[in-house]
């Protein structure tokens, strides 16, 4: 019962983008592997400006390469 609960909340394509459900995964597999997820999520969140800002300065060289004159 408890796995299909989780199917239906986390493990569907069209739930990609919503949020993990801790309290479900921690009593399914264990406190161990909730806190694990917990992190990761917090982790994958905390990650999302500083990968914007790499986007942004990837972009910037990839605009600007033609001008850069080897030296």
């Amino acid at each position: 019962l408890q796995f299909k609960l989780l199917w239906s909340y986390w493990a569907t394509p069209s739930k990609l983008l919503t949020y993990q459900p801790v309290k479900l995964i921690t009593e399914y597999f264990g406190e161990k592997l909730g806190f694990y997820f917990a992190w990761l999520g917090h982790y994958t969140k905390s990650l999302f400006i500083p990968s914007l800002l790499g986007l942004l300065v990837f972009i910037f060289g990839m605009a600007t390469f033609s001008f850069d004159n080897p030296t």
